[in-house]
């Protein structure tokens, strides 16, 4: 068991290829499937990691680190 409360949660709502330009990972494909990811700045620069889960079409929920969360909500 591992307590997530301290990281940041986020729901977004956008098609792959607009994730596939910020993630360094192959996007999960099925519902419910998670991968672990590396969160690109505009330089291609690693920001974070994160986990990322597809949920339903273009829905997804990643989990980060909340220290970095006013980059991660800022480059979303």
């Amino acid at each position: 068991l591992f307590d997530i409360s301290h990281l940041l949660q986020s729901r977004l709502y956008m098609a792959d290829a607009g994730l596939a330009t910020r993630l360094h990972t192959r996007l999960p494909t099925k519902p419910c499937q998670s991968k672990l990811a590396l969160w690109l700045n505009e330089r291609g620069g690693i920001e974070d990691d994160l986990m990322i889960t597809r949920m339903h079409g273009n829905e997804w929920r990643t989990v980060s680190n909340a220290a970095t969360s006013d980059k991660v909500r800022a480059g979303w």
